[in-house]
């Protein structure tokens, strides 16, 4: 009987020289992948935070080049009282001893016009800008939308007139600024739940009383919130008067707009905020790691509530 073949086959040191190579090739193989992965989420984290900081800045731009500038008073209330004096000095001066009482007369019918002059004077104008560090609020010439006039149409039931002339206000704090003077009546910011633990930045905007003969009373305030931003940590404010940054701006005080507002944000990735959140649920709370995003938007140089009307020579 003839004996089988005997075939050749691998030695231990062989295998095991196999098993190492091979072992090498896959963890170089797993640590590129990891690496890619890892790159690949820190690039999408990224474009998360930018995408959310250019909206905001895009509606914060938007909301402030619609600022409006105050309306500047013209001087005639001294000329007329001067053209007025003037007058009664020359008739004094004319007229002898017989103007003690045309002068008194002329007097006291001037005091009753004055009185009725003031009491049919319109109140005076609102503030148009007034800011802190963390909110701010303006009139603006942004239109109202579609859905907020027929809410108000809905409510008031008038033909829900479309009121250009509205109160635009930013918050960090669901509050309004903190240099508001008392005993000035302007539309609080809607409620907000704080998220984390701190408040949200709410935006809201209403119609300006007076804006429209139509209505009698002012329309309720429809809030429009932008969309819950956890990823928003810090919102900053600044106001550049032409020489420095300021925290504080009132258009009455400072005789006029901002030149510009700059605004500081801090964003995180939502991927970090859902890891803050699990590390709090572990009962091993971190901070969030962040990225701060900074930019200055100019505003209108002058804009008239009621521009004058153009007049033409030939």
């Amino acid at each position: 009987m003839r004996p089988l073949p005997q075939r050749s086959g691998f030695t231990l040191l062989e295998v095991l020289l196999a098993l190492a190579l091979a072992s090498v090739l896959l963890t170089a193989v797993w640590a590129s992948l990891d690496l890619f992965y890892r790159y690949s989420d820190a690039g999408r984290e990224e474009a998360d935070r930018l995408q959310v900081t250019r909206a905001l800045f895009q509606a914060l731009d938007r909301d402030l080049r619609s600022a409006i500038q105050p309306p500047e008073t013209p001087p005639t209330t001294a000329a007329t009282s001067s053209t007025n004096d003037s007058s009664s000095t020359s008739s004094q001066s004319t007229t002898g001893g017989s103007t003690t009482s045309t002068s008194s007369s002329s007097s006291a019918s001037g005091g009753t016009g004055s009185s009725g002059s003031s009491s049919s004077t319109p109140p005076p104008n609102p503030i148009v800008f007034i800011g802190d560090a963390e909110a701010f609020i303006f009139q603006s010439l942004l239109p109202q939308s579609l859905e907020q006039a027929s809410l108000a149409a809905a409510a008031t039931g008038s033909s829900g007139f479309r009121r250009d002339l509205q109160w635009v206000g930013w918050s960090a704090t669901g509050k309004l600024p903190t240099n508001l003077p008392s005993g000035t009546s302007l539309p609080p910011p809607p409620l907000q739940e704080e998220i984390d633990g701190r408040p949200q930045v709410v935006r809201w905007q209403t119609d300006v009383l007076g804006d429209s003969s139509e209505a009698s009373a002012p329309p309720p305030s429809f809030p429009i919130p932008p969309e819950v931003v956890p990823e928003l940590l810090r919102f900053h404010l600044r106001y550049f008067d032409g020489a420095e940054w300021v925290e504080k701006w009132d258009s009455q005080l400072d005789k006029g707009l901002p030149l510009a507002v700059e605004i500081e944000v801090d964003i995180a990735s939502y991927a970090e905020v859902e890891a803050v959140r699990e590390s709090k649920r572990q009962f091993r709370p971190r901070d969030a790691e962040f990225k701060t995003h900074k930019t200055v938007i100019p505003l209108p140089v002058k804009t008239g509530v009621r521009p004058p009307a153009a007049s033409t020579s030939l």
